[in-house]
């Protein structure tokens, strides 16, 4: 969980970086604290908003149904990376 977590904290502060049109700008509103929280408040508040929303999503996949084995094998493995995907962008996938 927490290759998925640095995944969505680049995501985040990619999006945060873009909203600003100065470096300094953009260095205080990403300044962390060692507890690894944001020294500016705007920036924190929008970080929990940020995981709240992704801890809501949840994504179930369909179990694909072949009669055959070796496309039933296949296709699973095809499965379980979509999921995997989706897992390093912070979302979580119904089991």
């Amino acid at each position: 969980m927490e290759g998925n977590m640095d995944e969505s904290r680049k995501a985040f502060e990619s999006w945060i970086a873009d909203m600003t049109n100065s470096d300094l700008h953009r260095g205080i509103m990403l300044d962390r604290r060692e507890s690894g929280g944001y020294s500016h408040l705007a920036t924190e508040n929008k970080w929990e908003a940020w995981q709240a929303s992704r801890a809501a999503i949840e994504i179930e996949l369909p179990i694909p149904a072949y009669s055959r084995p070796d496309i039933q094998a296949a296709t699973m493995h095809r499965v379980n990376l979509c999921k995997d995907s989706i897992r390093a962008a912070g979302i979580k996938v119904k089991e």
